[in-house]
């Protein structure tokens, strides 16, 4: 009897295991927008985890810029508000070098990544695609035009320091 239930359990394991489609068609398997590098991590950990069950295929990534952000200031009697900032040119750049270090850090394949400046959205938007060998790559969907969006002074370092602590 014993023999026989862990037949059924090892043939229910191996029927799951083998049972998961390859994905045939360009899919958004996440949307997000300022989130910790740990979560930010974990959205990668999945996106591979997708790419896996498709071979061929490629992760896109796609980085909106924000026209205007929205921080949590204190003052010195510890009150917040929230202060509008305009954003820094360059962004996208440092959002490129950020995610590398965060690539090497979870081991990943460059090559199944293709890192995409999508343009200008009123908040910053960060999209993952799985795309399958030979589907059509996602179609960028900026709302702003970079006109319109005022560029404040300085070198952007967000990205690129905030995992500085794991790596």
């Amino acid at each position: 009897m014993k023999l026989f239930a862990l037949f059924i359990l090892t043939f229910v394991i191996a029927a799951s295991a083998f049972g998961q489609e390859a994905i045939t068609e360009t899919l958004k398997i996440d949307e997000f927008g300022m989130i910790f590098c740990c979560d930010f991590g974990a959205r990668v950990d999945n996106a591979l985890i997708a790419q896996r069950a498709s071979p061929g295929s490629r992760i896109y990534i796609v980085f909106y810029g924000a026209k205007q952000y929205q921080v949590t200031r204190r003052n010195k009697l510890g009150k917040e508000r929230i202060v509008p900032v305009n954003p820094m040119r360059d962004e996208f750049g440092d959002f490129q070098r950020g995610f590398q270090k965060r690539a090497s850090f979870l081991k990943a394949d460059m090559k199944d990544f293709e890192i995409v400046n999508g343009g200008y959205r009123e908040f910053l938007s960060i999209e993952m695609w799985i795309v399958p060998e030979g589907a059509q790559p996602p179609e960028l969907t900026p709302t702003v035009d970079e006109k319109d969006v005022i560029f404040r002074k300085g070198r952007p370092q967000f990205f690129r320091s905030v995992c500085d602590w794991i790596g």
